[in-house]
């Protein structure tokens, strides 16, 4: 099979390319999580460490979602719907959790106890990273605004949340890395405020997707 072949059956197949857009994005969350686990243990970082933790977490529930997406295809209609709320509950509140703790990484950005050593490639790295989470993240709410699917808007809120988190960790790393004496203290007040916006703003994403799916439940008993 040549390549202009395959590039016509990939166009063709919608299930095909969504397939390879998971793995691929799967492979860079995964490759990135891992670096900073490794980061983490050589450089004794509990910052790279805990945001290496962070995106294994949120990976492991992205993949919990999708595989039951998956498995749905082979269920009638109210199986689907009885296997998303279990699902929905689980990764739900795992994702409430770990959104709660990641207040733990901020509180080390605000204080300044973050150890980085990062160099001029590392931090494109990020950036290029930052870049491909935030399109990502527009790519799924766009494809997905208007499905009604619980476990649809799931995999859309944590696409916003490993934006908002990278965008995140971008600057703290740009901050870290570039950062002279004489600008320390404009650079926190930056950090304070952006880490709590972001932080609230994730909060957000979740709590209203929580109530969303309640009132869905609550409309569904109506009928």
């Amino acid at each position: 099979m040549d390549i202009k072949t395959l590039i016509s059956k990939v166009k063709e197949n919608k299930d095909l390319r969504e397939a390879i857009v998971f793995c691929f994005s799967t492979l860079v969350t995964l490759g990135f999580a891992i670096s900073n686990r490794v980061l983490g243990a050589v450089n004794k970082s509990i910052w790279h460490e805990t945001i290496g933790l962070y995106y294994l977490l949120l990976l492991a529930i992205k993949i919990i979602i999708i595989l039951t997406q998956k498995d749905n295809k082979k269920r009638t209609f109210e199986k689907i719907e009885r296997n998303n709320k279990i699902i929905f509950y689980i990764t739900g509140s795992i994702l409430f959790l770990v959104n709660i703790a990641l207040s733990g990484p901020i509180i080390l950005m605000i204080m300044d106890k973050r150890i980085i050593q990062f160099g001029l490639i590392e931090s494109i790295a990020i950036a290029a990273f930052t870049t491909f989470k935030v399109y990502m993240a527009i790519r799924n709410y766009i494809k997905n605004k208007n499905n009604s699917d619980i476990i649809v808007k799931e995999v859309k809120v944590v696409s916003l949340v490993e934006a908002i988190v990278s965008i995140l960790t971008l600057q703290n790393t740009l901050i870290a890395v570039n950062a002279s004496p004489e600008e320390a203290g404009d650079l926190k007040i930056l950090t304070i405020v952006s880490s709590i916006v972001g932080l609230l703003a994730i909060l957000y994403f979740i709590v209203d997707m929580f109530i969303k799916f309640v009132n869905k439940i609550k409309k569904s008993k109506k009928i």
